[in-house]
């Protein structure tokens, strides 16, 4: 049997997966998943992430920064906020330089540690566990990018002079 969390093998006969206690226990929360399976739960509306001790998940890689980033749970999905880190918070091989939408999988990569965001499962639908759906918005995935901003369609009404009409 495969854990639909983790992807790994187990023997039917146990409740539960040994690497990761997921299967039977319930829906699974919101996480990011470390290179070595283990699980960061975003189990708060505000989550910070980095080398200090006053974070909720503290990551001890000489990369990350004391405050490295910040997660913000929205009613549809995570925003990845990096804090000004000094060696990056980068999502898919972009950098991360403005808050950034998180679709379930992202490759997270923080200074030089690798994570994966798990977007948690739902009620279990017909057929087996539900995900939620993919979220979208009108500014994209990048949800404050400069490169989503249109520019205005009228350009400004000046006078030769320089001033200003209809005032």
């Amino acid at each position: 049997m495969k854990c639909p969390t983790c992807g790994e093998d187990f023997d039917e006969t146990q409740r539960d997966c040994p690497r990761c206690t997921s299967v039977g226990v319930g829906p699974v929360p919101d996480h990011l998943e470390l290179a070595d399976g283990a699980r960061l739960l975003l189990d708060k509306e505000t989550v910070t992430l980095g080398r200090g001790s006053a974070n909720d998940h503290v990551l001890s890689d000489t990369s990350i920064s004391r405050r490295h980033a910040r997660l913000q749970r929205l009613p549809n999905g995570w925003l990845l906020i990096d804090l000004g880190s000094s060696n990056g918070t980068w999502v898919n091989g972009d950098k991360v330089v403005v808050p950034y939408l998180l679709a379930d999988g992202d490759q997270i990569l923080l200074g030089e540690q690798p994570v994966v965001f798990r977007a948690g499962t739902v009620a279990p639908g017909p057929g087996g566990v539900g995900k939620r759906a993919r979220v979208e918005t009108v500014l994209g995935r990048s949800a404050y990018g400069a490169g989503q901003v249109k520019p205005p369609t009228d350009p400004p009404k000046e006078h030769p002079t320089g001033e200003q009409t209809g005032i």
